[in-house]
């Protein structure tokens, strides 16, 4: 008996008096902004409704998700709030204090620790998918890249506590204060780089993440929005389809902590660059975005839940997710992704002089046949007046910038090159003026009458892959004309390859038919190619003879 005595005295001296009586569960309050919220603590439903009561265990924070349909997932973070009244009172019944393990054994124990019992938990507005509107572009978001070159400079670790209030202004002030402080630390010791035991690999300058990422959950957003074209599998409204792409120059990461460092989560504030471009790959806009992502937990009453690599790996991801949401409700954006209706030249109309020779025959195809070459490759052409008006597709001549082209030089059949200005241009065709200082024995006649023929025997010349191949000739069939959304295209049993866009497509007696557009590319797709229609060329340009 004094043995079961003295095992029991020691047991309480040894656990504490709250680790053995305070209860381990605590009923918690929550309210919400959407009557069909849904919320999640460590994936277990715990409540649903704008207002709920949960038992929730003390073990430590909770992770925890807030599911509104029409809603992209709020992740947050249920901390700790401070220790009970209970856990006071039996602090009494421990002897000698700092003496016996009770009160260190008590300290630590996560029980002691209860939530808040009134908590709100809104949906934030910015959350809501924006659903495609009849007069609304498709998106389509291509490439999203971290480009941190010096993470010691772009990279920023930041540790802070949990702020109950105020977290997002008190996180932007923890930033400040850090940047502030290492800029001194580095004027300190000579611009010597510091190094952080925050992340992986600290000897590395830069932080890279794969594409796929960051891309792959913005295309499930876009196709749940409706924004992406999935009825259309060949050919694709181009004209009212905008590109993205994002690169993200600047990270933060706050690495938060509950009292006592027993709860960690990771909340990423990410400096993204988001640049609109059109099919041609040519930036129409840029917008820069700072955004913050959710709160994701990876450590909890000393045990890990996350490795923290894994953490950032979701974070980002998320952080990216959020910027592309906010950057969907900016006015600049809205105003870019709506539908565009006119897609014919609104310069007064071009007089071009008449042609008095023309091609005759295809042996004579040669004589206007050019080479059109720009710092990112080259394509083809052809002469349409005698003084040097080239026409040649607008894809092959697009830079960077919309409506800003670098210099263009054309090549022509006897190997001289010019320089060539832009005359006038028509993006949503493909279609595109040029001018250089050349005289031309003869030229393609260009005519407003149809006169090709399904099954007529056609052919185009070129410089396909390689401009040391000019002046080449291929050979092929009209199969049909297609018209698709706001254009029509020539299907040809053709073999073209990226050089022989902006070529002119010809008979057997020299007349022109149309003009060398595209080709089919995919498995199983061979000889199958695209050109704009000749009797069509005046009116997208707005040109006469």
């Amino acid at each position: 008996m004094k043995k079961i005595l003295l095992l029991s005295s020691l047991s309480l001296l040894l656990s504490g008096c709250a680790a053995i009586f305070l209860p381990r569960n605590q009923k918690v309050n929550f309210t919400t902004s959407h009557k069909e919220s849904k919320i999640y603590a460590d994936k277990l439903l715990i409540g649903e409704g704008e207002d709920f009561r949960s038992k929730m265990r003390k073990n430590g924070a909770k992770q925890l998700v807030l599911k509104v349909p029409g809603y992209k997932d709020h992740n947050m973070v249920l901390m700790p709030y401070n220790r009970s009244v209970g856990y006071y009172l039996l602090q009494i019944p421990n002897p000698l204090w700092f003496v016996f393990a009770g009160f260190m054994v008590d300290s630590e124990e996560d029980k002691n620790f209860q939530f808040k019992k009134e908590n709100y938990l809104p949906m934030p507005e910015e959350y809501k998918f924006n659903i495609r509107g009849n007069d609304d572009k498709f998106i389509s978001i291509s490439n999203v890249r971290i480009d941190i070159k010096d993470k010691n400079k772009d990279y920023r670790p930041v540790l802070t506590p949990h702020f109950f209030e105020g977290q997002i202004g008190k996180l932007n002030e923890m930033e400040i204060e850090y940047c502030n402080n290492l800029a001194k630390e580095e004027l300190k010791k000579n611009n010597k780089k510091k190094k952080t035991e925050y992340l992986e690999n600290p000897d590395e300058k830069s932080i890279k993440f794969t594409n796929t990422i960051f891309t792959d959950n913005i295309f499930k957003t876009l196709k749940n929005a409706g924004y992406t074209d999935t009825l259309n599998n060949f050919f694709l409204d181009v004209n009212n389809t905008i590109y993205l792409e994002a690169n993200i120059t600047g990270v933060t990461d706050f690495f938060v902590s509950s009292k006592k460092d027993l709860n960690n989560y990771l909340k990423s504030k990410f400096y993204i660059t988001w640049y609109i471009k059109n099919n041609f790959n040519e930036i129409i806009d840029s917008l820069s975005t700072q955004y913050f992502s959710d709160d994701f937990l990876y450590y909890r009453g000393q045990r890990t839940v996350l490795k923290r690599d894994e953490a950032q790996r979701i974070a980002y991801v998320d952080a990216v997710e959020n910027s592309f949401l906010k950057l969907m409700r900016d006015p600049v954006f809205k105003k870019y992704i709506k539908i565009e209706n006119e897609f014919k030249n609104p310069e007064p109309a071009l007089v071009l002089s008449p042609s008095a020779s023309t091609i005759t025959s295809k042996r004579e195809a040669h004589m206007a046949s050019v080479i059109v070459k720009t710092n990112k490759g080259h394509g083809s052409g052809f002469a349409t007046t005698h003084d040097g008006y080239i026409l040649t597709n607008y894809h092959v001549i697009s830079d960077k910038y919309v409506g800003s082209f670098n210099e263009i030089k054309v090549i022509t059949n006897d190997g001289v090159e010019h320089t060539a200005k832009v005359v006038r241009t028509n993006k949503y065709h493909d279609i595109a003026l040029l001018k250089i200082e050349r005289n031309f024995e003869k030229v393609f006649k260009i005519s407003r009458e149809k006169s090709f023929e399904n099954h007529q025997e056609i052919f185009t010349i070129g410089a396909p892959k390689s401009v040391e191949l000019g002046q080449t000739i291929s050979n092929g069939v009209i199969s049909n004309e297609r018209k698709s959304f706001n254009t029509s295209l020539m299907q040809l049993s053709m073999s073209v390859n990226s050089g022989n866009s902006g070529g002119p497509l010809f008979d057997e007696t020299g007349n022109l038919h149309g003009i060398i557009v595209s080709k089919a590319v995919g498995s199983n797709t061979e000889g199958i190619s695209f050109a704009i229609p000749g009797y069509l060329i005046q009116e997208y340009l707005n040109i006469t003879f």
